[in-house]
C-alpha cells in the first residue's frame, strides 16, 4: 500500500476551480468526449464481462451494481490511505461529461479515478485498473480463487525489496513448478502446450503473469482432480520460491496466524513461566531448572522426571503439550510431581509461576582487564542486558573489550540500536532503511537511553560467517564510525528488513520490504560485511581461549594496554 497521504479538506471556492478543471479533462476544450486510454478501458471491458453481456442465459443473476461501485470506492480509498469524507463527497460533486465507452452504472466509478489521479498522482494508472477489477470481480462474485495470484504479484511487486530486481520470467516459471510438482508432472509437454495457448488473458490479470494465467488455466483442465484453492496456493509458493530470496515464503490462513505469533514470540526476552528446560529422553519428560527462578526455588532439581501436572499423568504429551500446560500468568501456582533419583516416593511440589528472563548476554573478565560479551541474539531486552554486563565489568576496572558476535542470528532492529547506543553517540544514525519505491528512513540510536561512559575503550568486534541480520548492521556501524576494529571472517550477507505481506483472503507472503543501508549509505547485501582483519577459526592449545579468533583479538587488545596495569 502507498503512505496515507493527508487528507484534504477541499473549500468550495477550491472545488469551484477543480470542477472546471476536472470538466476539461473529461470532454476536451472543444466539448467533446476524450477517449479514455487503454488501460481505463479495461476496467469498462472487466465490468462487461462480470455483467453477463458475454454470459450464457444459464448465468448467474447479474450483480447489484450499487454494491459493485460501493465496494470498489472503497478499494480505492484504502488504495489511497484515506477516509470516506470528504472523497466520495467531492466525487458526487463533479460535474463532467462521463465518456461514452463508460457504463451508465459506473459513471461515478469513472469519477472516482479520475478524482484519485488528480489528487495521488504518483500512484501509477495501471496499479489503480487493477486495484479496481479486483475489487468489482470480488463485489460481484465472480472472480475465482485465481484472483488471488493477482492479487499476491500486486502486493508483490509493490513491496519486494531485494537487493536484486524483481524477476517476473523467474515468478512465473516458480508458480508453474509449483503446479507441476504437486501433480508430480514434467515441464513438457505442459509448457510447450502453454506457448500453444492463443486464449484471450482477462484483463485482471497483470501483463506479465499472461502465461500463468494461461498455465492455471489448462493445469485445471488436466488435473480436474485438484482442488482450485491448492494449485492456488502451489502457485503463489512457486511463485514466491522463484524470488530468488530462501528466506521469502508463502503462509496460508492457518499457518499465517502461527508463524507471525512464533516471530513476534521469538523476539520477547522474557516470559510467563516456572523456568525450566524440558526434556522428551526415551519416552520421559525430564526438567531442568534454570538458575535463580521459581522452579529452582520450589526445589526442582536436574533430571526430575515429571510424571503429573495438577494431577494429570504426562504419560504421551509432547514437550510442546507439557509446556504449554505448565506456564501461566505471573503469580499463579502450578502443581507438578516428580520422580526423583534416590527417592523412595514420588514428590509434590508446588510452584509459582513468575518472569522468566531469557538470557541472550554473558560475559566474562579476562586476565590483564580485557572484558568480554557474547550476545547469541538480539531479543526486546537485549540492550537492558548488555547494558548491565558492562556496567558490572567496568566495577572490575575494564579496560578494553571484545565484544562477540559470532553465531549472532539477528533479532530485534531496536535492541541492536540500544547495543550501538553504549559505544556511539545517541541519537545517531544506525541504520537507512529503502523501500521497494526507493524512499528511505532513518533509524537512530536512541537519545534517552541507560549508557555508560565508554567512547575511549578500546573495542575489537568478532563476526563470522553466522553472523546475521541486525548483528551484521551493528558490527558495520561500529566499524564505520572507527569505534570498533573487526576481527574474524565476513558476515552471513543479509539483504534487509522482512515483513508480512497480507492478503485478502488472510493468507500472508514473507518476503524483503526494505533494503538496509549503512549511515554512510553502503548497501548491507550478500555480501556481507567484511573485517578488518581475516581471522580463520582454529583450534589453539595456546593463549588465553582454546581458539584462535579470541585469541587473536586479545593479542591486539592487550598489545595496546600498558605492560604494567
Amino acid at each position: 500500500m502507498h503512505p496515507a497521504p493527508p487528507i484534504k479538506f477541499h473549500r468550495p471556492m477550491a472545488l469551484l476551480v477543480l470542477v472546471p478543471l476536472l470538466f476539461v479533462l473529461a470532454c476536451g476544450t472543444s466539448g467533446e468526449a476524450v477517449e479514455p486510454e487503454d488501460e481505463l478501458g479495461q476496467v469498462w471491458e472487466a465490468w462487461r464481462q462480470i455483467n453477463g453481456a458475454e454470459a450464457s442465459p444459464d448465468s448467474a443473476a447479474k450483480p447489484d451494481p450499487d454494491a459493485v461501485v460501493g465496494s470498489t470506492l472503497r478499494s480505492l480509498l484504502d488504495e489511497a490511505g484515506v477516509l470516506s469524507y470528504p472523497f466520495l463527497t467531492d466525487v458526487g460533486r463533479l460535474r463532467g461529461q462521463v465518456p461514452p465507452e463508460v457504463p451508465d452504472e459506473l459513471a461515478d466509478v469513472w469519477r472516482a479515478l479520475v478524482l484519485h489521479q488528480d489528487r495521488w498522482p504518483e500512484v501509477e494508472r495501471s496499479e489503480l485498473v487493477q486495484t479496481t477489477i479486483l475489487a468489482m470481480n470480488e463485489a460481484a462474485g465472480t472472480g475465482d480463487e485465481t484472483g488471488l495470484v493477482w492479487e499476491a504479484w500486486r502486493r508483490i511487486d509493490e513491496s519486494y525489496a531485494g537487493t536484486e530486481d524483481l524477476d517476473p520470467d523467474g515468478a512465473v516459471s516458480g508458480a508453474i513448478r509449483g503446479l507441476l510438482e504437486l501433480s508430480d508432472a514434467g515441464p513438457y509437454p505442459f509448457l510447450a502446450d502453454v506457448g500453444r495457448m492463443w486464449d484471450r488473458v482477462p484483463s485482471g490479470v497483470p501483463d506479465e503473469l499472461a502465461d500463468l494465467w494461461r498455465g492455471l488455466a489448462l493445469y485445471q483442465e488436466r488435473w480436474p482432480e485438484v482442488e482450485r484453492s491448492d494449485s492456488v496456493e502451489a502457485a503463489i509458493s512457486g511463485m514466491v520460491a522463484g524470488l530468488g530470496d530462501p528466506a521469502a515464503a508463502f503462509f496460508d490462513a492457518d499457518s499465517y496466524a502461527e508463524a507471525r505469533n512464533a516471530l513476534d514470540e521469538s523476539l520477547k526476552g522474557s516470559y510467563p513461566g516456572i523456568g525450566a528446560r524440558v526434556v522428551d529422553q526415551d519416552g520421559q519428560i525430564l526438567m531442568f531448572p534454570f538458575p535463580d527462578t521459581p522452579a529452582e526455588s520450589a526445589g526442582l532439581e536436574a533430571g526430575d522426571v515429571l510424571l503429573e501436572i495438577e494431577g494429570e499423568p504426562v504419560g504421551g504429551k509432547t514437550v510442546q503439550e507439557v509446556v504449554d500446560q505448565v506456564a501461566g500468568p505471573q503469580g499463579t501456582k502450578v502443581r507438578l510431581l516428580v520422580e526423583r533419583s534416590g527417592e523412595p516416593e514420588p514428590l509434590e511440589l508446588n510452584v509459582f509461576r513468575g518472569t522468566i528472563d531469557l538470557p541472550s548476554v554473558s560475559t566474562q573478565l579476562a586476565p590483564g582487564g580485557i572484558g568480554y560479551v557474547y550476545i547469541s541474539r538480539f531479543l526486546d531486552n537485549t540492550g537492558e542486558q548488555v547494558f548491565e554486563a558492562l556496567e558490572n565489568l567496568m566495577q572490575y576496572d575494564m579496560l578494553a573489550l571484545i565484544l562477540d558476535l559470532r553465531t549472532n542470528s539477528g533479532g530485534s532492529a531496536e535492541a541492536a540500536a540500544d547495543v550501538a547506543g553504549q559505544f556511539v553517540a545517541p541519537g545517531s544514525v544506525f541504520l537507512n532503511l529503502e523501500d521497494r519505491r526507493g524512499d528511505r528512513r532513518e533509524q537512530r540510536i536512541p537519545e534517552d537511553m541507560d549508557r555508560l561512559e565508554l567512547e575511549q575503550l578500546s573495542m575489537v568486534v568478532l563476526v563470522d560467517e553466522a553472523t546475521i541480520g541486525e548483528a551484521e548492521a551493528l558490527a558495520a556501524v561500529l566499524q564505520e564510525t572507527g569505534r570498533a576494529v573487526l576481527m574474524g571472517a565476513g558476515t552471513f550477507g543479509s539483504i534487509g528488513t522482512y515483513s508480512f505481506v497480507e492478503l485478502s483472503d488472510g493468507s500472508a507472503v514473507y518476503l524483503p520490504t526494505a533494503r538496509w543501508y549503512t549511515p554512510a549509505g553502503n548497501l548491507l547485501g550478500t555480501e556481507g560485511v567484511q573485517p578488518d582483519v581475516t581471522v580463520l577459526y582454529d583450534p589453539e592449545a595456546g593463549g588465553v581461549s582454546g581458539e584462535s579468533q579470541f585469541n587473536r583479538a586479545y593479542g591486539f587488545l592487550n598489545d595496546q594496554l600498558p605492560p604494567f596495569r
